[in-house]
């Protein structure tokens, strides 16, 4: 059986607000925990009940039986010059959310996380990763903040588990919670007047989502291949000035793939979503409306021996909205179509060089603006990593992202992001990288619009 790809996004971590009142109590929490994962790196740590030898090496601090636990640290310092996302320069401590106010400033990052890795069985394994730090803003105590860190978000920690069933079928079950602060379509929104209150100009908000599903995969013949998914998502936006942007969802897939040849399997995909904003308790949540999308069309995944992977969907979405808000349907209709794409690539062009890319194009009922009903998103990255010597790489990224709400009070705009730092191996368990990143965002919405630059130097070891 063919090994499956799925879509990757390019996304940058970044302080989650978790309140400054557990500062004292955590950081000791936090300082104990590098003590103790120092002293289990330098052990490797064993408890396994059986008696049996102690491995050598690996990635983890400490075992017991089939359970490994990893942690890795990491000490950053940086420069932000516009934590704010906001328009114009202000370094007093006052009210950042007034007139787009745009606040700069050195800051420190410590944090650490944990790596989960459980093989029950050869038909079970269980899998997480969580980690946890504090950004302290030298010159801005009061936008110092706890934040999240884990695998493939800007926030997420996941566990799952994967039962084989049967010769070639695996069934898994996630629970995954997400929060994001910088990603590509939090930052687009960002330093924005979206709800029509001036009073809300500049300042950033998080998007927090649970998502729990299961999935089956399975081998029909030896040439076709069926997946079919099951997720229901929550979402709950902070602060409650954006909780109009709260939603719950389930969603369906189901897609079948043939091989073509060795290297290409093509086949038909098809999706039903149901979107729901208006709950009791979120009145201001009417500024949306419900949904039901449907969505229908070609998958397909080529890879090569060389390291080539390319997988993705073309496609055509149909919207009906409901009624809660009859403004947002004056103004963008209870229906809307579109064709929609996804793409994922990643290939190496030498030894040396890697390359990674993605885009999308679709309908989009995530982070909208008050009285519309969805947002037409046309998305792209590109990311580069160059092995310039045997421990030094030079990585280099461009992504972009433009959105077209659905109706007048809606915002059209182009979020750009250039990033670019090298990276270095000083050991076999610690890493020293530099990171630039330039965001540029331009609005229909003169108050929406910001630009900013971020550096930041880290040291990670692997205790």
């Amino acid at each position: 059986m063919k090994r499956r790809h799925f879509l990757r996004c390019l996304r940058n971590s970044q302080p989650v607000r978790l309140g400054k009142r557990w500062f004292g109590l955590s950081a000791i929490a936090l300082t104990t925990l590098g003590f103790l994962g120092a002293q289990a790196g330098a052990t490797n740590i064993d408890l396994d009940p059986t008696g049996g030898k102690k491995e050598d090496g690996g990635d983890y601090n400490f075992k017991y039986g089939n359970l490994r636990l990893g942690l890795t640290g990491a000490m950053s310092a940086g420069y932000d010059d516009n934590i704010t996302q906001g328009d114009t320069y202000n370094d007093s401590n006052s009210d950042y959310n007034n007139n787009n106010r745009r606040v700069r400033g050195w800051f420190i990052e410590p944090a650490l996380t944990l790596g989960i890795n459980w093989p029950v069985s050869p038909y079970l394994s269980i899998s997480s990763s969580i980690g946890a730090g504090y950004r302290y803003y030298v010159d801005h105590e009061d936008l110092s903040d706890w934040f999240l860190t884990g695998d493939g978000a800007g926030v997420s920690t996941q566990i799952k588990a994967d039962f084989k069933l049967g010769q070639t079928g695996v069934l898994t079950v996630y629970d995954k919670i997400s929060r994001d602060i910088d990603s590509l379509q939090m930052d687009a929104r960002s330093g924005k007047n979206n709800n029509n209150n001036n009073d809300d100009n500049g300042d950033r908000y998080a998007e927090l989502k649970n998502e729990a599903g299961v999935q089956y995969a399975n081998d029909l013949s030896e040439v076709m291949h069926n997946t079919v998914k099951y997720a229901h998502t929550n979402v709950w936006v902070t602060p409650s000035s954006e909780d109009y942007q709260s939603y719950e969802s389930d969603m369906l897939d189901e897609v079948f793939l043939h091989d073509i040849n060795k290297n290409l399997q093509l086949g038909p995909y098809a999706t039903v979503t149901n979107t729901r904003f208006q709950k009791e308790e979120q009145t201001l949540n009417a500024k949306h409306n419900d949904s039901w999308m449907y969505e229908g069309g070609l998958a397909g995944v080529y890879m090569r021996d060389s390291g080539f992977s390319l997988n993705g969907r073309l496609g055509y979405q149909f919207v009906k909205f409901n009624d809660q808000n009859p403004v947002a349907n004056a103004n963008g209709g209870d229906t809307t179509t579109s064709p929609s794409m996804s793409l994922s690539a990643n290939f190496a062009s030498s030894e040396l060089t890697s390359h990674t890319f993605f885009a999308s194009y679709g309908i989009s009922q995530q982070n909208l603006s008050v009285d519309t009903n969805s947002s037409l998103q046309m998305q792209a990255g590109y990311a580069i990593a160059v092995r310039v010597m045997d421990k030094l790489t030079l990585g280099g990224d461009i992504s972009w992202i433009n959105y077209q709400d659905d109706n007048s009070y809606g915002e059209n705009a182009n979020l750009y992001r250039y990033g670019i730092g090298p990276s270095y191996v000083l050991s076999p368990k610690s890493t020293l990288s530099l990171r630039y990143e330039y965001t540029d965002k331009v609005s229909n919405d003169e108050y929406n619009s910001y630009d900013r630059s971020f550096v930041k130097l880290t040291i990670t070891y692997k205790f």
